[in-house]
């Protein structure tokens, strides 16, 4: 605790750039010294200890023996894959379902390729049982909200733009359809096949710099907005340079950039008060849209909130926000912005283009969109009509088709009672 705190005075005197959160256990040893167990553990946001094999769910997972009861909360029960419900169930006693394995048995299916399903049927209704004897789960109906209208609003790459997207997408498919890692000769892994894909249909600039990004390591819990922060000066000088170049000539300039703008500028002229969320995966994309807003026609300053932005001035940042009049922006990533933020004070949400789970782009919209809004909120979701954001999309609707029946099955009104051996709507 020392050491970090000499470091928290060493970045307010500009001595180092970044801070890293440390990993603490604070009073612990109070659990443990108690004579009797607490009488209930409240896990909020438990879709953190979704990955049974992360070392947050196995801390969890010991703080739960120590209670005899657990309230978990959770506005998205399936947020990834079913199968990230198994954690869920390991912190509630009185079953049998203490491995993968015999919850794969019970409520998976094998597919043609050998490979375990998703539940259908008979699996689905047992699941379901499961899921009702602990779950509840109230429609959204109940609460008191201002409207909410979501659009999404579909344009063109530029042809040099769709040609080197469209290049690194092909080969990703052939990839895929070979069941095989890598194309022989190919440099790049699947996954980087898609990444420049996907990153040529935001900005051909991205390229140059994504190599900075650090990919979070799940197994030991690193906090997603983490792999935001620059932390070595090489790091820093060469990004301080690449954001020099995208503001010269109008280097800022993309599809999708103008697009963004052009939202935004609506946004502006029907509603000159509106507070603008504009959210991405991608901090780099957000300094070029921070780049554009402030060069474009009519300027815009804009706030971040994002990993770069130490705990400690987030709160600030939103308060700035929360005050400012006229027409306002906070750019704002995934990582840092996307779950667990009450922003009310906005009422427009940009999603710069299409993210793997329409969970994650729900939780997003609902920053805005919860209780203590009084204004009417309007979300636009932006998508490139080419290969690779139609993939995700249609991956990303796949995957939420069979979620949303999940949780559709687990909604239910005030003493109502679950219909367990009813047909499946």
């Amino acid at each position: 605790m020392c050491k970090y705190l000499k470091s928290v005075a060493s970045l307010k005197q500009g001595v180092i750039t970044s801070l890293k959160r440390p990993n603490l256990s604070i009073f612990s040893d109070i659990f443990y010294t108690q004579a009797e167990k607490s009488p209930f553990l409240v896990l909020d946001e438990v879709t953190a200890v979704k990955n049974s094999s992360s070392t947050t769910f196995q801390a969890t997972e010991e703080l739960r023996s120590l209670a005899d009861g657990c309230i978990m909360l959770t506005g998205s029960p399936v947020d990834n894959t079913w199968f990230d419900l198994y954690a869920y169930v390991q912190l509630i006693p009185g079953h049998d379902i203490r491995s993968k394995i015999a919850m794969r048995a019970l409520f998976a299916r094998k597919t043609g390729k050998g490979r375990w399903g998703p539940p259908i049927g008979n699996q689905m209704r047992r699941l379901l049982q499961l899921l009702n004897s602990f779950v509840v789960r109230r429609p959204e109906s109940i609460i008191p909200l201002p409207p909410l209208h979501v659009r999404t609003v579909r344009f063109e790459l530029t042809p040099q733009e769709y040609a080197k997207s469209d290049e690194h997408a092909q080969i990703y498919m052939i990839i895929c359809n070979a069941n095989s890692d890598r194309v022989r000769g190919d440099q790049f892994s699947p996954w980087g096949r898609l990444t420049l894909a996907s990153q040529h249909a935001y900005h051909p600039a991205l390229e140059k710099i994504m190599h900075l990004v650090k990919n979070p390591n799940h197994d030991i819990d690193e906090d997603l907005a983490a792999a935001d922060v620059l932390s070595e000066a090489k790091e820093i000088e060469e990004w301080v340079l690449w954001r020099e170049e995208i503001g010269r000539n109008e280097n800022w300039r993309s599809s999708r950039i103008e697009i963004i703008i052009d939202i935004f500028n609506e946004f502006r002229d029907k509603d000159p008060d509106c507070s603008v969320i504009i959210f991405d995966d991608s901090v780099f994309f957000l300094d070029i849209i921070e780049v554009a807003f402030s060069q474009m026609f009519e300027p815009e300053e804009c706030l971040r909130y994002d990993g770069r932005l130490i705990a400690e001035k987030r709160s600030a940042v939103l308060e700035a926000f929360a005050t400012a009049g006229g027409p306002r922006v906070l750019l704002a990533s995934r990582g840092a912005g996307g779950i667990g933020l009450n922003i009310t004070t906005a009422n427009k949400v940009i999603l710069c283009g299409p993210w793997w789970k329409i969970e994650l782009e729900d939780q997003a919209i609902k920053r805005a969109h919860r209780p203590g809004q009084q204004r009417e909120v309007e979300a636009v979701k932006v998508l490139a009509n080419c290969t690779i954001e139609e993939y995700k999309a249609r991956l990303r609707d796949s995957k939420h088709k069979h979620n949303s029946k999940i949780v559709k099955n687990l909604t239910r009104p005030d003493g109502v009672v679950p219909k367990a051996w009813d047909d499946l709507e």
